[in-house]
């Protein structure tokens, strides 16, 4: 099975079965869609309000591991990034910050 985490491993987001085709192989598009809807739709949001406003980053990495088969919770993402092995990471846009309007005296 595929898993994906976020860049600091602490989420597993969600899993699919690994049909066995090499990463760059054109029928891992709908796998890889389908591991990128199961990445919190706010994370990145979430990733981008921490960050200091002198970060530059436009995305947030989240990675892919190869695991065996198991039903892996949300709190197995240190599990996965130990056991699984790597295989490709998603880039997830960070929402632009809006400039903050000067107050009005």
């Amino acid at each position: 099975m595929l898993a994906v985490t976020d860049e600091d491993a602490k989420i597993c987001f969600g899993y699919v079965p690994d049909p066995g085709f090499d990463p760059d192989d054109p029928e891992m598009a709908p796998v890889y869609q389908a591991l990128g809807r199961t990445i919190d739709a706010n994370h990145a949001a979430n990733i981008a309000a921490a960050r200091p406003e002198s970060d530059p980053r436009t995305s947030v990495e989240c990675p892919v591991f190869i695991m065996p088969a198991y039903s892996h919770e949300r709190a197995h993402g240190r599990s996965v990034e130990a056991f699984g092995t790597y295989l490709i990471s998603f880039r997830v846009s960070v929402p632009h910050r809006h400039a903050q309007p000067a107050p009005v005296d």
